[in-house]
Parts: C-alpha cells; structure tokens; sequence
C-alpha cells in the first residue's frame, strides 16, 4: 500500500539499488541504512510499516537482529522481511521465533519483491494506493499517479510521500496525476493545500492534472481551485 515507509537494512549485496528503487517507485518511502544500529537510531524517530533486512552472515546477522530489535520497544510490532542468499529449517524457525515469517532467497526479481512488500506492510496498515512515476514529465514536474481515490485512508500518507520527495530527493515541482481518481474527501482536499503550500515555501509548484468532471466540479463549487491557485493547472 502506497505511502508507508520501508526501512532497509542492507549492504546493497542481495538487496540492490535496482530492487530499493523498485519499491519506491511504487509509491513507498524507502529509508536505507546498512547497519543495525542505525536502524534503533532511525527508529527513535520514524515508526515503520516494515522492516526489510539483508542476511548475509546468517547466524550473527539473526542475533544482531534480534538483539537491537529488542532495544527498541516500537519496533516490536513491526512485520519483518528478511532476504538470504539461502535458508535452512534451523534459520526458518530462528527467524519465525523473532516475528519473521516473510523470507526471500536471492537473486529474486522486482516483481516477487515488490509483492512481498505490498503483503507484509498491509499486516500494519491498509490504506489508498498511488505511485512515483518512473520518468518525470517533459517540463521537469515528478508525478505521482493516484490508483484510487484522495480522501481520509490515504491522505497522511500522500502527505508523508511529499515530505519524502521534498525532504529526501529535494524535489520542488510535483504533479498529481488524478486520471483514475472519482472521490476526492475534505482530508484530501486539505492535503492538496498543505502539499502546495510546502512547495510553493521552496519555490516549487504543484500541478494537478486528468481531473475529471466530478472532482473537478467539487473543486470548483468549493472554489478550492482558486485558492490552491490551479484554476488553469486542472485539466480533463
């Protein structure tokens, strides 16, 4: 499910830069770390929907695990996925003893991967989908297509994806792609104004566009147009 955050532990040698950036294209926000106690550090500040981790050493890697895990009482509850380059019963029962019982053996493809990370993170939160297009657009504005509607299951977390783009990526230009939207509720119209004001803050821009007639004719009944200033931006 779009906009939960995903915490990689890895070493980029059987979770790659091409698999990570997989999953962030699928509207995810991916924070990558490659030590354990970065993981409690990050922790501390940022709750998970998912922790995915790379066992290269399987033994030492499991105990440090599970060791720094227990430090950090939030983490707890968090699902777990571990990617190995193999796996026998006794790590499969060590693992599940730990809470973890989403395991993926390398090489695997970003399919399967994405996959598994849409089932384990829907064990903590369900909400609406959208994604990252892979390609910005010919004027320079990242899209973000949503795959359903923009309303209070979804919000915070478009909310949350935008910070990252802005925080993480220093994205300033950002446009919804709203050709499969047909609700838009008052958490989702207020996320579009907070969204826009944030980039306008850095010189940016937000750009909505394929709205279509219902969603834009709310839009205009509340003049929400006018004051996020889109009046020429939204488009069918």
């Amino acid at each position: 499910m779009a906009g939960e955050t995903i915490f990689f532990v890895t070493k980029k040698q059987l979770l790659t830069t091409e698999l990570i950036n997989a999953v962030e294209l699928e509207g995810y926000v991916v924070k990558t770390m490659d030590n354990f106690n970065a993981l409690v550090t990050l922790g501390e500040q940022i709750m998970p929907h998912l922790i995915v981790f790379e066992v290269n050493d399987a033994l030492n890697d499991i105990q440090k695990y599970k060791e720094k895990k227990d430090t950090l009482y939030c983490l707890q509850d968090i699902p777990c996925l571990a990617v190995m380059n193999s796996v026998d019963r006794n790590e499969a029962v060590l693992l599940a003893r730990m809470g973890v019982f989403d395991i993926l053996v390398s090489p695997l493809s970003k399919e399967k991967l994405i996959a598994t990370v849409q089932k384990a993170a829907s064990r903590m939160k369900k909400d609406g989908e959208f994604r990252l297009v892979d390609e910005p657009s010919e004027d320079g504005f990242t899209i973000i297509e949503f795959l359903t509607q923009l309303d209070a299951s979804n919000s915070r977390n478009v909310e949350n994806f935008v910070d990252h783009l802005i925080i993480d990526r220093d994205v300033k230009k950002v446009q919804f792609d709203f050709k499969q939207v047909r609700y838009v509720d008052s958490s989702g119209i207020g996320v579009l104004i907070v969204c826009k004001k944030k980039l306008e803050m850095l010189g940016g821009e937000l750009k909505l566009t394929n709205v279509n007639e219902q969603v834009k004719s709310l839009l205009q009944t509340l003049h929400i147009d006018v004051i996020l200033g889109l009046k020429e931006e939204v488009k069918v």
